[in-house]
């Protein structure tokens, strides 16, 4: 295997996109795959296993305020009692990276936890930061980086 430093993954070659559309001044976005296991003692030892009762699925992404991203199509869905759902798509390049590989991941049903519709301060950038859970089946990974040998790293 020849992996190398430079092979590390730069933040900065990051895009998202939500129902298609790249969200302009990301700062940084986060999915997360949770686990809910339960521990299982077994009989006649000191041996503990775990089985997987659910999945969950969450995350969140900061941006630099540019513009207002949906806000009014927001709050007009939730005053009529509809849950805002969207579609999510990152993708991640380094230029650096082995052959030009890219991780790209898909979430077909994402719900907002919230929604800032104003947090500014004087003399500072605006940034606002959402969360997110969606449908752990709705998750597909389209892209993997894989080692320099074409090899899954598991």
């Amino acid at each position: 295997m020849s992996k190398k430093i430079k092979n590390v993954c730069n933040g900065q070659f990051g895009h998202l996109y939500l129902n298609g559309v790249e969200v302009f001044m990301v700062q940084s976005f986060n999915a997360e795959l949770k686990l809910d296991l339960e521990e299982l003692p077994c009989n006649g030892g000191w041996e503990t296993g775990f089985k997987l009762k659910k999945v969950s699925l969450e995350g969140k992404f900061k941006v630099s305020y540019v513009d207002s991203m949906g806000l009014r199509d927001c709050v007009n869905m939730m005053k009529k009692g509809i849950t805002p759902t969207f579609k999510i798509t990152s993708s991640l390049q380094d230029p650096e990276q082995y052959k030009g590989q890219i991780e790209q991941i898909y979430i077909g049903e994402a719900f907002l936890e919230n929604l800032i519709v104003a947090d500014w301060e004087i003399g500072k950038m605006v940034e606002k930061e959402f969360s997110y859970k969606a449908n752990p089946m709705s998750l597909n990974v389209l892209k993997e980086i894989l080692d320099s040998e074409g090899v899954k790293v598991a």
